[in-house]
């Protein structure tokens, strides 16, 4: 199929060239909702099973479905491997000739028949620890479709080393764009909700190539086609050559004449400058991938909602959050490098990663690959229910066990060791395993409330803004292995956003705060301005539209936490007093670098923190000043419109000591009533959602000795309520309140379960109390 000109790009059949015309993005198709994703109007927690029919002898697919259906799940996903499909360049098969599990309508039947729905994944790379990731061999044999390292070497799937194709080379879009028409054709278009079961699509799968290290800006790109797009977008964001050379110190006579930096040689801020341009590029083209891709099925008549499965990488470029979910919906990955229950660093990176995707969109989101085959049932059901308070659903990745992938040209097609992934809840002879059972219990109680349940928010008065251009550097430092002391030499200190937002969520998770997390780029000025308390790390440089953001907020009567620079640059390091003019007595007034920890003491305050490395101080008048060193203000606040700065001139974000100290004081000298648990118990974690009605408990347990908590909650309607309640270690339980009620409950102790609530008790002669009060939704 021809790809005709859309509203972005212009595919040139003749040159074979993607144009870029503008940087901007818009959504595609019809919105992705998991809370009601067959528009329905019923509202619910959106469960999901991964099937992957093509592992599966077709004989053994109903009694899968049936088994699947009755753990209390409807809706299935799985992928459609290219690679089986059209074995051969314009061979198809759908009808079973090549191998017994290419027949999908008897699938599709099935789930028609037992009222069950499908959301379809047709890749074009699905990874599923199959052979090239589902892409056929014959695809890659012209060398121009291949990815080039920034050596010039073809680049490989990190499984089994085959090539991988360049996602936007003209040639290959020929090759997807037929076999999107063919599968559509065949499969989805005559399946679509509601005249079949199909009712979402997956545009490709964690892209780059699920492979976290092409993250590393030097690893992909390389080709002509890619370099071509990259001097177009240069343009684009530059429009002329003149104002490309004054902000990068060169001298290039257009745009065609520069090429992607392909090692570290960068000692200055103009120089950096390139280095940013590329992995912000990186960004721009996988959200284009996803356009684009989009945009051909929509083209051929494919009318459901679109989304996709992040790569395991925290808002990090080329997989900028933002970026895709100005195209589709994006939700967050839940590979990690090892399981929360244990491990306390995996614990709040498993939370960062679903707050940064939440601040994304803006709502909480749908997880597409929550990793329960890969470990224990207590491991995969804690990774699922500690997650909960903040997610609208997660798929089970996967719920069957497989034995039966076959050969494909001579070879197995599993990467993986079969059965795969081998501890699935549902084994590879259609035995129920523990982890089957932990996981209809959780559906159960899911099925019951989820209509209540995903309703109540956090009602935080609090949010930490983060802004995305701050992971740049660090995707040299982390992914390209470049040291972090050559990119601290340039901008006085290793800028790290994810590290940052790492210790920031940990202290506050663990001190009970409310907050929220707020993306800079996506967030809307009227939702910004909901929150009385805003915490933002802040260097020298900043967007010109995140800093008229918050310049509005503190106008607006927002109490602002900067820190540890004001900016006084924009992202392509051009002055700008955006910022900094609402600070009319507070100025920069150097830095002081720091060999040794010292102690500081904040006004008000006689406790002591340790600052080393590195301090911003400022010019400011005494009653501005609420901490110095050697005489030096580095802890200032002024008011400005209806708000009020606080600026503190190094990085605390990354200590969690003075991020208490500092927070206690701010919020109580603005009166801001910030938690909505008392509770002072380490390795307990609370967690509470509120709607007009409803009051939800997340109760986490990490603890090593306790089995049993007391803690007081403010409720729906502002109540305090006592709680007590049984905790098993490596737990999660969920408690649902109604004016000091307990409505429903999901809890398990070492012992015998038990809630008690303002005196009311609520008991079970089990260690799990599964509880549901008579109550009308």
């Amino acid at each position: 199929m021809n790809i005709k000109k859309i509203v972005l790009f212009v595919l040139l059949i003749g040159g074979g060239m993607i144009m870029i015309s503008s940087t901007a993005f818009s959504m595609i198709g019809r919105k992705f909702e998991p809370l009601d994703l067959r528009n329905t109007g019923e509202k619910g927690y959106f469960i999901t099973a991964e099937f992957p029919y093509y592992r599966l002898n077709p004989n053994e697919w109903q009694d899968r479905l049936r088994k699947i259906k009755a753990a209390g799940i409807d809706y299935i996903t799985f992928y459609v491997p290219w690679n089986l499909h059209e074995p051969s360049e314009g061979v198809f098969d759908f009808t079973g000739v090549t191998r017994k599990q290419t027949n999908l309508k008897p699938l599709l039947r099935i789930l028609k028949e037992m009222n069950m729905y499908a959301i379809v994944k047709p890749g074009p790379f699905i990874c599923a620890e199959v052979s090239h990731g589902g892409i056929p061999d014959w695809v890659t044999k012209n060398d121009k479709i291949i990815m080039k390292t920034a050596l010039g070497g073809n680049l490989g799937f990190r499984q089994d080393g085959k090539p991988l194709p360049i996602y936007l080379s003209s040639n290959y879009l020929k090759f997807v764009s037929n076999w999107y028409e063919t599968l559509a054709k065949e499969t989805i278009i005559e399946n679509q909700y509601p005249n079949g079961p199909i009712v979402a699509i997956q545009i490709e799968n964690e892209i780059p190539y699920s492979t976290s290290e092409l993250a590393d800006p030097f690893s992909w790109g390389y080709d002509g086609e890619t370099v071509k797009m990259y001097t177009q977008w240069l343009t684009s964001v530059y429009k002329n050559i003149a104002n490309y050379n004054n902000l990068h110190n060169t001298s290039f006579r257009s745009f065609d004449c520069i090429f992607p930096p392909v090692k570290w040689d960068c000692t200055t801020l103009k120089q950096w400058l390139s280095y940013q341009d590329w992995v912000m590029f990186k960004s721009y083209y996988v959200a284009k991938v996803i356009e684009i891709y989009s945009k051909i099925l929509l083209d051929i008549g494919v009318n459901l909602p679109f989304y996709h499965n992040y790569l395991m990488l925290d808002d990090e470029s080329p997989t900028e959050f933002s970026k895709i979910n100005k195209v589709i919906y994006g939700g967050p990955n839940y590979w990690l490098p090892a399981s929360p229950l244990y491990d306390e660093h995996s614990f709040f990176e498993g939370l960062k990663r679903l707050y940064m995707a939440n601040a994304s969109l803006c709502s909480k989101s749908y997880i597409p690959e929550m990793n329960w085959g890969w470990g224990n049932a207590s491991e995969y059901s804690f990774l699922a229910k500690y997650l909960l308070h903040a997610t609208s659903g997660f798929n089970v990745y996967p719920i069957v066990d497989s034995d039966d992938a076959g050969m494909l040209d001579g070879r197995k097609y599993s990467n993986n060791p079969e059965p795969y992934p081998g501890t699935a809840p549902i084994d590879e002879t259609g035995v129920e395993r523990e982890a089957y059972y932990s996981l209809k219990k959780l559906t159960t109680y899911l099925n019951k409330v989820g209509t209540r349940m995903v309703t109540a928010n956090n009602a935080a008065k609090v949010c930490i803004v983060y802004s995305p251009l701050y992971n740049y550097p660090s995707a040299y430092a982390k992914w390209g292995k470049i040291g972090r002391s050559d990119l601290t030499n340039i901008f006085g200190e290793m800028i790290d956003m994810n590290e940052s937002l790492y210790y920031m969520i940990k202290t506050f998770y663990s001190e009970n705060v409310s907050f929220r997390l707020v993306n800079l780029d996506s967030v809307k000025q009227e939702e910004l301005d909901k929150y009385q308390l805003a915490f933002v790390l802040s260097y020298s440089y900043m967007k010109n539209e995140g800093m008229e953001k918050l310049s509005k907020y503190v106008e607006n009567g927002g109490i602002m936490v900067l820190g540890p620079d004001i900016p006084y640059m924009d992202e392509f390091f051009k002055p700008s007093n955006t910022l900094s003019s609402i600070l009319t007595n507070i100025h920069s007034a150097g830095e002081v670098k720091i060999s040794k920890p010292f102690p500081i003491t904040i006004k008000s305050n006689d406790e002591c923190f340790k600052v080393s490395k590195r301090l911003n101080y400022f010019s400011a008048p005494t009653e501005n000043t609420l901490a110095s060193y050697q005489g030096k203000p580095f802890f200032v606040s002024q008011k400005y419109g209806k708000g009020k700065v606080y600026l503190i001139g190094f990085n605390y974000f990354l200590l969690s000591a003075l991020n208490t100290r500092v927070f206690d004081k701010i919020a109580k000298e603005n009166e801001i009533e910030s938690k909505e648990v008392l509770l002072d118990t380490n390795g307990i974690y609370v967690n509470v959602e509120k709607s007009k009605d409803e009051t939800f408990v997340f109760i986490t347990n990490r603890s090593k000795e306790i089995d049993r908590i007391a803690f007081t909650v403010r409720d729906e309607k502002g109540i305090l309520r006592k709680i007590e309640v049984s905790t098993k270690k490596g737990s999660v339980s969920i408690i649902e309140l109604k004016e000091g009620e307990v409505m429903s409950a999901f809890v398990e102790g070492e012992n015998n379960a038990f809630i008690i609530c303002d005196m009311h008790k609520i008991a079970s002669d089990s260690k799990e109390l599964l509880y549901f009060r008579s109550i009308s939704n």
